[in-house]
């Protein structure tokens, strides 16, 4: 006689851990025969120190030590599914155990499976239901869904799921009959708490009665920057004061140099636009500032033209532009 599926079951164990029970193919209804690979996982790693279980005839079996369950490939236990009905979980040395995962297994004459998922559902999320042959081949079906059914279509899709899309399915065929029920969990996804940025203060208290804290939705705000430190002021005035000071020094220098040459031991002066300058003596006192930028001190030369002694600068261009101030 024909042999009815059985739901998965996700049962609580007594001591449940973030590590579960990965399925692949993740689906609850097989054919007698089938293959599944089962491993431990953490945060979609491998979780070491972890075993894959079962029971059976009330004993609790490990992956590849017990005869006749599954084999060990690297971190994944092979089962070849031949009883209608068993559960698995993970479990380290410590006794901590994952959730329990429930297969339904078919016999051999039960003409169609319901492919749905036997990992619980992720709120938001999308899930395909398609009903299969013996043969491997989906066909077009009736899909039940919690009482009432659609189709007949190659498959169902169950968009955006929410805990409302919970229940029992199953899929019908003219050819093939019909398949179990399963049941469809849906599971809300973890939450992620962010912690408050550092060195922020906490909340001023309102009151002074004890409260338990509240969860809102506040964050912290950005800190502001510490204050400059006022030492971290000085020494840019005291540079600029001691640069504003050496420039005028230098200036007044310059001009009260000038200032005692400009037509001193009784030589003949030869203005030069509107400066002056000594043909036999030291000094050309260029009074302008942009006289000052380009050429401080000339002396006469031969032939009566006043020649180049000391610039701002030794290169030919500034050369030439002090001749031109003094011809």
């Amino acid at each position: 006689p024909p042999v009815a599926g059985v739901c998965v079951l996700l049962l609580s164990a007594p001591t449940v851990s973030a590590v579960s029970l990965s399925v692949g193919p993740n689906l609850q209804q097989f054919f007698r025969g089938s293959l599944v690979d089962l491993s431990c996982v953490d945060d979609g790693q491998t979780a070491d120190g972890w075993t894959v279980k079962r029971t059976r005839g009330g004993l609790t079996e490990d992956c590849g030590a017990a005869p006749g369950f599954g084999g060990l490939l690297g971190s994944y236990c092979v089962v070849d599914l031949s009883a209608l009905s068993e559960t698995f979980w993970c479990e380290d040395s410590s006794g901590q155990q994952s959730d329990r995962v429930s297969f339904s297994v078919q016999s051999d004459t039960t003409g169609v499976i319901l492919e749905i998922p036997a990992l619980p559902v992720r709120t938001g999320s999308d899930v395909i239901l398609r009903c299969r042959q013996r043969n491997g081949a989906t066909v077009k079906a009736y899909f039940f869904i919690k009482g009432s059914s659609v189709g007949p279509k190659p498959e169902h899709i169950i968009t955006n799921i929410t805990q409302a899309d919970e229940g029992l399915y199953s899929c019908s065929t003219d050819e093939s009959g019909k398949s179990p029920q399963s049941s469809l969990r849906v599971r809300d996804p973890p939450k992620i708490i962010h912690p408050p940025p550092p060195h922020c203060p906490p909340p001023p208290s309102t009151s002074t009665n004890f409260a338990p804290p509240v969860e809102t939705a506040l964050t912290c705000p950005p800190c502001p920057p510490p204050p400059p430190h006022p030492s971290s002021l000085v020494v840019p005035v005291v540079a600029g004061l001691v640069s504003g000071l050496l420039l005028v020094l230098v200036l007044g220098g310059v001009l009260f140099l000038c200032s005692k040459l400009k037509g001193g031991g009784g030589a003949d002066l030869w203005s030069c636009g509107g400066d002056g300058c000594l043909r036999r003596s030291v000094c050309l006192c260029c009074e302008s500032p942009s006289c000052f930028s380009t050429c401080i001190i000339c002396v006469s030369t031969t032939g009566g033209r006043c020649g180049l002694l000391m610039c701002g600068n030794s290169n030919q261009s500034l050369q030439s532009e002090c001749f031109s101030l003094v011809m």
